[in-house]
């Protein structure tokens, strides 16, 4: 592991002009040879912190949480997500998130979790905070649950004030919306996550190594993903209850796709 307090560059599109379908929007392969800082399209740093670790084809990934760590001055948490502007960089309306993950191990306790690997929101995250943030009142991630000693892959989004018990989110208080899908994953391998929604927001699919596996449509009123989002984020965890353990992910990408 690396433990270098710095993020990647993202590579964007120009800013304020209008993107051709399969143009990205935001690419991140965390190389360490341009994990200095992490920069928008005007050149403006947005975070300075973060952990790399070796990513796919021997270049650099990030670490999505990394757990306990030993220090010179004790035990502490890393978390490690990376933290774009929403504006430019991602379309409400249609659009497609994708990126590839390496679960490294999974708690050995058989535990239940809910890790977010990536996603939106309306919020502010601070770099080194929680991924979801009880201030949030729209968010939409992709994550692996593991429920009874099941996974499953997920790609949500929550409308309202949320708050969240050590296994995911507990409140009548706001809305869901969820597609989701068993899934095979197995410790110490690579695979392709691609999240697309399209038709105004409407239509979600979710994708694991090219394959659909889930889809349906959005039963909210507004049914734009994360329609006032400010913030695209990789990595994070939800809560510092939450069991860690060593995640990477690597060639982050949100692109423009049109709308069906």
């Amino acid at each position: 592991m690396k433990f270098t307090h710095f993020c990647c560059t993202a590579l964007l599109a120009g800013a304020c002009c209008s993107h051709a379908a399969g143009e990205a929007l935001l690419s991140a392969n965390f190389d360490d040879t341009i994990c200095a800082e992490s920069r928008d399209g005007d050149g403006d740093a947005l975070i300075t912190a973060g952990l790399t670790e070796s990513g796919r084809n021997g270049t650099a990934g990030l670490w999505v949480t990394s757990g306990m760590v030993e220090t010179e001055n004790g035990t502490e948490l890393f978390y490690s997500p990376v933290i774009y502007k929403a504006e430019d960089n991602f379309s409400s309306r249609a659009g497609k998130m994708e990126f590839f993950i390496n679960f490294k191990n999974f708690p050995a306790d058989n535990r239940d979790f809910l890790l977010p690997i990536a996603g939106v929101t309306d919020w502010e995250i601070l770099s080194g905070a929680e991924w979801a943030l009880e201030h949030a009142d729209e968010y939409a991630f992709c994550a692996l649950e593991r429920k009874n000693g099941k996974f499953r892959l997920l790609f949500a989004e929550y409308r309202g004030r949320v708050k969240h018990d050590l296994t995911g989110f507990a409140s009548p208080a706001h809305q869901k919306f969820i597609i989701a899908a068993p899934a095979e994953v197995k410790a110490g391998q690579w695979y392709k996550i691609q999240l697309l929604w399209q038709n105004n927001g409407k239509t979600r699919k979710l994708y694991l190594n090219d394959q659909l596996i889930a889809e349906g449509n959005c039963t909210f009123a507004d049914p734009a993903l994360v329609p006032h989002a400010r913030q695209v984020v990789a990595g994070g965890v939800i809560r510092r209850q939450q069991p860690l353990f060593p995640c990477v992910i690597d060639d982050f990408r949100i692109i423009e796709v049109e709308e069906e």
